[in-house]
């Protein structure tokens, strides 16, 4: 289906043309996990503004048995030159202890982007909302709904 997709938009200009046009920014999630037929079916689409926004972490790539490529994020900064990089170095969901051993493991990983990762104080969220106005709403969603306050 990917390699038809990919074949359609190299040879049909009309249908090309119709999906830049429909897309003005694209977002990937969990990049590192693309093949590399995916990759030219993104870049196709992005053309010519590539304004695309790729959202990964190449120490996380474990989908390689089914073709998955993280050398493209990788060669990301060098395809599209102009591209910002944002590292995020704190990891708020896991123990000092965890990221510590992660990290040692981590830096055993040959092809990758250089970062360290430090632990950030676990933050809590607390949002007030009336319970006259969320219950019906919550209810209308799913009567059998169990709500614990």
């Amino acid at each position: 289906m990917l390699s038809y997709a990919l074949e359609l938009l190299q040879s049909n200009r009309s249908i090309l043309n119709n999906e830049q046009n429909r897309y003005r920014y694209i977002q990937v999630d969990e990049s590192q996990d693309i093949s590399k037929i995916q990759y030219e079916i993104i870049k196709h689409i992005a053309y010519p503004r590539n304004n695309l926004y790729l959202v990964a972490d190449d120490d996380q790539s474990i989908y390689g048995f089914r073709g998955a490529c993280p050398q493209i994020i990788l060669d990301f900064p060098k395809v599209y030159g102009d591209a910002l990089t944002f590292t995020l170095r704190k990891n708020y969901r896991s123990s000092d202890q965890i990221i510590q051993i992660c990290n040692q493991l981590i830096q055993n990983n040959e092809a990758r982007h250089y970062k360290f990762i430090e632990p950030g104080q676990v933050m809590k969220l607390l949002m007030y909302i009336p319970l006259k106005w969320l219950l019906p709403k919550l209810l209308k969603i799913n009567s059998n709904m169990l709500l614990i306050i």
